[in-house]
């Protein structure tokens, strides 16, 4: 299993959801996050200064070993018409647990 993360402005989001959908991958998950860049525009409040940061939107999507070169054209249809691409991170994932309340386990041994 191979993890992909990426970020991406928000309005792109609905693109590469709907790319996604169509070649058949099922959920990920979408986080809002900040990137503050120390080169970014430095603003002034009350005295203060502050730097400026960007909203983006954190993309995760895990996928079969041999499904990554099509989640990755997936992602290149998406942002063919994007004005901005991004960087896509591609990280193994060696194992995953799924961990649910006690409650859970016992009213799901009474069935």
């Amino acid at each position: 299993m191979r993890k992909l993360e990426f970020v991406l402005q928000p309005e792109s989001l609905g693109d590469v959801s709907n790319a996604l959908a169509r070649a058949k991958f099922g959920a990920f998950r979408a986080s809002d996050v900040t990137i503050f860049d120390p080169a970014a525009p430095q603003g002034r409040y009350r005295g203060t200064e502050y730097t400026v940061g960007r909203e983006l939107v954190k993309v995760e999507l895990v996928v079969p070993d041999q499904e990554v070169e099509q989640a990755l054209e997936a992602l290149r249809v998406a942002f063919a018409s994007s004005r901005s691409g991004t960087e896509v991170q591609i990280v193994p994932i060696f194992d995953s647990v799924q961990i649910r309340p006690a409650s859970d386990a016992r009213r799901r041994e009474r069935f």
